[in-house]
């Protein structure tokens, strides 16, 4: 795969009454050259653990002149699209929550919106900017800080696990996260449906994956 020439110096036009003085632009490839006309492999995947890497190349080599690869531009494009997706959905669920709470308190709390108007910001950042003056601020929010996550407000102390009969799927109970095999059938025993539906039955097998399922086997 070939690579596209570093920097290169051009003279540029001289200013009026001034002197000519040199400019460092990228040399872009021709159009009948290979490389600029090269498929991309789409079947190319780049593990999520290797996206800040993938930027970091991305940044060193356009400090360094050199152009991305069509390959290199596809792989961080589909990268950049999951995430910018992912994203959205999460931003756009937080403000379906903080219309809900307007509805019913009349207000949203301002230690929620200000986060989400500069998580906005990468996204849609002149909506950002908007939101951010009528929020009362007379300054940009290019140079805040980027809100930071609590990693303990990330963990759920509850999961909800489905309960099967012979492999369907009859009711779902909800168990502490951290919750063993054992824990998670009694659980799902002491649950008033799962109850009615092993009354009178023979139980050949319980099936357990801890925090994923519980299946009960009948005779």
């Amino acid at each position: 795969m070939s690579v596209a020439e570093p920097l290169q110096p051009v003279e540029s036009a001289p200013a009026e009454g001034g002197r000519p003085h040199l400019e460092l632009v990228p040399s872009v490839p021709a159009l009948d050259d290979p490389a600029a006309n090269e498929e991309v492999d789409e079947s190319e995947v780049v593990p999520a653990s290797e996206e800040v890497d993938l930027l970091r190349t991305y940044v060193r080599q356009i400090g360094n002149g050199r152009l991305l690869t069509a390959q290199e531009e596809a792989l961080l494009a589909k990268r950049k699209d999951a995430g910018d997706m992912a994203a959205k959905a999460r931003l756009i669920e937080c403000n379906n929550h903080l219309t809900q709470v307007v509805a019913r308190d009349g207000a949203a709390p301002r230690e929620v919106v200000l986060p989400l108007v500069l998580m906005v910001a990468p996204l849609a950042p002149h909506v950002a900017e908007e939101l951010w003056a009528r929020l009362g601020h007379a300054d940009t929010l290019t140079y805040e800080s980027f809100p930071v996550a609590d990693p303990s407000l990330l963990v759920d102390d509850t999961i909800e696990v489905p309960v099967q009969v012979n492999g369907k799927v009859r009711t779902r109970i909800t168990v502490p996260a951290g919750a063993d095999a054992a824990e998670q059938e009694r659980l799902a025993r002491a649950d008033s449906r799962t109850a009615a539906l092993l009354e009178g039955k023979e139980v050949r097998k319980v099936i357990v994956v801890p925090g994923r399922t519980v299946n009960f086997v009948l005779g």
